[in-house]
This record gives C-alpha cells, structure tokens and sequence, in this order.
C-alpha cells in the first residue's frame, strides 16, 4: 500500500531531523495539487464549501507561508 511507504518517509524524516523530504518536495506537492485542481475543473468537480480561488491567491498565500518558516 502506497500509503506506508509515506508514512514510513515522514517518520524517517522526523528522526533525521528534516522539515522536508528530499524525494518529495514541497514543490513537487504544490505542482500535484494544481494539477488535480485543474483535473477537477475541467470535469466540474467540486467540494461542498470549497472557496474557489485563482493562481495568483494560491502563490501569495504559498510566499507568505514560506515566510513563517526557517529552511
């Protein structure tokens, strides 16, 4: 199961110390979200009261995060 083998990299990188994955980025999660999010727009999906936003919100919200956040 794909799942375990999440998992099992979030604990190995809690015991290393690391705030994020060297074979999952946080980039490569934003990338996958957007791709999923575009992938729901064009077929209609949507989730009882979700906000619906644009890129632009998306990239802000994303630049003031970063800024809370030693790396």
């Amino acid at each position: 199961m794909v799942i375990s083998f999440e998992v099992d990299e979030v604990n190995r990188c809690l015991e290393e110390g690391l705030i994020q994955s060297p074979n999952h980025s946080w980039q490569n999660s934003l990338e996958l979200i957007a791709t999923l999010d575009e992938i729901r727009q064009d077929i209609g999906l949507s989730y009882p009261g979700e906000h619906q936003h644009n890129d632009e919100e998306v990239h802000d919200h994303h630049h003031e995060h970063n800024h809370h956040h030693k790396h």
